[in-house]
């Protein structure tokens, strides 16, 4: 922990390898409940630990209460008030807890649980075309059972069309 030289009231929160930089080595990124910190290992014959970049959470654009960040499979960019800040994570899954652990922790709002909430959102509207197209498919066809979504059985059609 000396080797990050954090203030008293400051921990460390979320540690993850990183690709940072123009050369996109690998980094170490450091998350606090204040900065970003990105730490690289230098040194060939003995380790040294250098911090190479720290973006504290303030300089941290948020429009609408939402971090204004930008996802592309293990890519994050994220605006601050110096310009862009860009890093790789190592895979997907590091990705997602990075970017809800930034967002969490400058908005108090998760970024999975945001996204999740969209996501039953847009499904709920799916179930319901599904059924109103089995209705006018199966009509069609005169076919008197279709499989209904919502209750994950088998129904007569007349049932769900006199909804």
């Amino acid at each position: 922990m000396f080797r990050y030289q954090l203030d008293v009231d400051e921990a460390v929160l979320l540690e993850k390898k990183v690709f940072y930089g123009n050369k996109d080595k690998e980094h170490k990124l450091v998350i606090t409940n204040k900065n970003i910190l990105f730490e690289r290992e230098m040194g060939i014959f003995k380790r040294e630990y250098k911090v190479v970049d720290r973006v504290p959470f303030d300089d941290i654009k948020v429009y609408k209460d939402r971090v204004q960040m930008k996802i592309r499979k293990n890519k994050i960019t994220i605006q601050t008030t110096d310009g862009d800040l860009e890093f790789r994570c190592v895979n997907v899954m590091d990705t997602t807890v990075v970017a809800d652990k930034i967002s969490y922790l400058k908005t108090g709002a998760n970024f999975i649980r945001r996204t999740t909430k969209k996501a039953k959102g847009v499904l709920s509207v799916v179930r319901d075309v599904g059924i109103l197209t089995g209705v006018v498919i199966g009509g069609a066809w005169g076919i008197k059972k279709v499989y209904d979504n919502n209750k994950d059985k088998v129904v007569d059609l007349l049932s769900i069309i006199h909804k």
